[in-house]
């Protein structure tokens, strides 16, 4: 589900569900996914609920691994305070060590829902934010294409991923190397592949991020990161602190 969504097949006219609630309820719309050929139809302009874009037809489901198909990629903006929101200040908080093992009973899910100071903080909040606009929307101030590498904004990409970034990335087929201690990561689109490797301060974290991607491997791995040059052609490195900066889309 999601808040935005194209006219046309050909994905060159972007709509929001706003401004399709004015339009014919039938008409059909296309994924932001440019790989997934899902049909979408507005949903819930009837109800209290805002309305959004959903694949309702079994014909044009969406394909495996798409992000639009979670039912928890919907983002509602009326939950936080976009005029308190800094990409930079909010990634940063991410990076702070944290103990990766978890106690008796606690929940490794992070909040999607207000936050406590009514702002965007923990990495499912700002995907989920990034994924449901438009990558050249703007929210607070800055592109989405700038905040997430995905697979609408890699063309802003072709010097390589810099600096404060989240990826939506899939396990290489050498997922880990168990003497260096890293994690290997890809994003592979429009042709282009872009290597990651996730370093870590300590076993500790290490084994936590390890057991996460090794389990999840068909899934996509959402990585918090300030990303550097590695050694190879369109590779990149990071360091992981701790929890706060991975997750897995379900």
């Amino acid at each position: 589900m999601a808040n935005f969504a194209y006219k046309d097949e050909q994905r060159k006219h972007i709509i929001s569900a706003a401004q399709a609630s004015k339009e014919n309820r039938d008409n059909i719309y296309y994924c932001q996914n440019p790989h997934c050929n899902a049909h979408l139809h507005l949903c819930a302009v009837d109800g209290s609920r805002k309305a959004y874009f959903r694949a309702t037809k079994l014909d044009y489901p969406h394909i495996a691994e798409c992000p639009y198909a979670s039912n928890n990629v919907v983002f509602n903006e009326n939950e936080f305070d976009e005029s308190k929101f800094d990409f930079e200040k909010a990634i940063k908080q991410l990076f702070v060590e944290t103990k990766p093992i978890m106690k008796h009973g606690e929940s490794t899910k992070q909040g999607n829902g207000e936050s406590q100071n009514n702002t965007i903080e923990t990495l499912r909040q700002i995907y989920f934010m990034c994924k449901n606009y438009h990558e050249k929307a703007k929210y607070a101030g800055k592109e989405i294409g700038t905040m997430l590498l995905d697979n609408r904004s890699e063309y802003r990409y072709q010097k390589g991923c810099f600096g404060n970034r989240i990826i939506e990335a899939k396990t290489q087929s050498y997922v880990y190397n168990p003497k260096t201690q890293q994690i290997n990561l890809e994003v592979t689109v429009s042709g282009n592949k872009f290597s990651f490797a996730l370093e870590f301060p300590n076993d500790e974290i290490y084994e936590y991020c390890r057991n996460i991607v090794y389990n999840n491997q068909h899934k996509l791995i959402v990585v918090a990161a300030h990303w550097q040059r590695a050694d190879k052609y369109n590779s990149f490195k990071g360091m992981i602190f701790g929890k706060k900066q991975i997750m897995v889309v379900k």
